[in-house]
């Protein structure tokens, strides 16, 4: 049994677009500027913008899918990321599940609150007309099925807001105390949306985004009173193994740079959990591999914005294919995966791109793929674990191995069957080695941890005979 009795909030909203992101981000800097270990958590479909929460906080940001992970999971997740934190701030997606999107209530701020014990407090757009807002605001809360609120920020105020006269109207009213009032600041606008496709990877924020946030909020919002609401929260339980104290046992190189930066940065976490150091490369701008590594790990890519610039590394590519030759363990997901390949495609028919050519295929980016979330088994024994293993994720339908090598596909094993919205089965997760598993699909494993372990174990085999080597050297 895994515990943890951690301050924390849900910021929750009741529509899109009410600036949530930028007050999240904010909320980080000021706490850390009062010496508080802060650590982020997304709810939701929020795994793009993952990554840039992780860069800007310093800290795995996990991401609380409730379409993929269970409650157990989502238990386990949250108390995973409080470790070494004073305080954890989770960004939702939607305070109550929309009309039409299932009757378990599951996909919702609302019910990750009641799962976790975890106050909400509510984003709220005052850019519109203040009496509009606020009555909307009531109105919104007065609704069956509207969850406790525990507190509100007013964002977007307009200039000469009258503070004092909203904090009496709520208080009157017997609505949730404000916690702060954010005024309109075009200086944290601008933050990329949660929908960022696969072809722009660029992300454009001022350096001094961070600090700005940071001492925007520290001045609007009433902290104190924001961590008292944090402390609240109740203790979390869940079922899982205690995080890998004995030291690290392997080195695994995860990819990291301007191309490779969309992932789930909760399987790095777990990875790190179970025993990994985890060693940061740029396939783009390096020239080899980190020394005496025993795992990579390929994330999915910007492949449209830098395909030509990975297709000039060959230095890279050569390192990837010694790497693996030499049986090392190799883990890749989406545009990561068509980078493995021998070549891959921008647009069918279109220019091939040299790849690393650990894959013996051609990758090709598909233009109105199926994206679902799924469920899926190993069908056979691979590095991320024997037959029957379960694993669930989500699948983007942006790449697909290339009809001209066909051929070549039907000789590669397949160790995934992925179970289809309509009941039927997909083979998919590749093994170009007896040590790789390549998939165009991402992963969670926060849905199966012991993928994780799976990996780290197999990387370990791997160290062990590099030193055996090196002992006989």
């Amino acid at each position: 049994m895994f515990s943890a009795k951690i301050s924390r909030i849900i910021l929750s909203v009741a529509s899109a677009g009410a600036g949530k992101s930028a007050i999240t981000l904010g909320l980080m800097a000021a706490l850390r500027k009062q010496g508080l270990s802060v650590s982020c958590c997304l709810s939701g479909e929020s795994w793009r913008q993952a990554p840039l929460f992780t860069r800007l906080s310093g800290r795995s940001a996990r991401v609380l899918d409730q379409a993929i992970l269970n409650p157990e999971h989502l238990r386990l997740a949250l108390c995973q990321a409080s470790l070494g934190s004073d305080v954890v701030i989770v960004e939702g997606h939607q305070l109550t599940q929309q009309e039409g999107e299932g009757a378990a209530g599951q996909s919702s701020d609302a019910y990750l609150a009641a799962l976790t014990g975890t106050p909400i407090v509510l984003v709220a757009d005052f850019s519109l007309e203040p009496t509009l807002a606020f009555g909307l605001v009531a109105d919104m809360l007065s609704r069956p099925g509207t969850p406790p609120i525990a507190g509100i920020i007013a964002n977007r105020v307009p200039d000469a807001f009258d503070v004092e006269l909203l904090r009496n109207r709520l208080r009157d009213g017997g609505l949730p105390p404000l916690l702060g009032a954010v005024p309109e600041d075009p200086r944290l606008s601008g933050f990329p949306s949660a929908e960022l496709p696969q072809r722009a990877g660029s992300v454009s924020l001022p350096p001094t985004f961070l600090s700005e946030a940071g001492g925007l909020i520290d001045h609007c919002v009433d902290l104190e009173a924001l961590l008292g609401v944090a402390s609240k929260a109740e203790q979390i339980q869940a079922e899982g193994d205690a995080p890998q104290t004995a030291g690290r046992t392997c080195r695994f190189a995860v990819s990291d740079d301007i191309c490779f930066n969309v992932s789930y940065p909760d399987n790095i976490d777990l990875l790190r959990l179970a025993g990994a150091w985890i060693v940061p490369f740029s396939p783009v701008a390096d020239s080899k591999l980190p020394q005496q590594i025993d795992g990579i790990y390929l994330t999915n890519a910007f492949l449209h914005e830098y395909g030509a610039d990975l297709a000039r590394n060959e230095h890279m590519h050569r390192a990837i294919r010694q790497f693996v030759d030499g049986g090392g363990v190799v883990y890749s997901e989406a545009a990561g995966s068509a980078f493995l390949c021998r070549s891959f495609q921008l647009e069918p028919g279109g220019e091939r791109f040299q790849g690393a050519g650990a894959i013996p295929a051609e990758a090709v980016a598909a233009q109105d793929g199926q994206a679902y979330c799924f469920s899926a088994d190993l069908v056979d024994d691979s590095v991320l674990g024997m037959t029957g293993v379960s694993v669930r994720g989500r699948k983007l339908g942006e790449w697909s191995l290339g009809a001209a090598l066909v051929g070549a596909v039907g000789r590669l094993p397949t160790a995934m069957r992925i179970h289809t919205p309509l009941g039927g089965a997909l083979l998919e997760g590749y093994s170009a080695s007896a040590q790789s598993f390549n998939t165009f699909e991402l992963l969670h494993f926060g849905a199966s941890p012991e993928v994780a372990r799976a990996l780290v174990e197999a990387a370990q085999v791997v160290q062990r005979a590099r030193n055996r080597a090196s002992r006989r050297d």
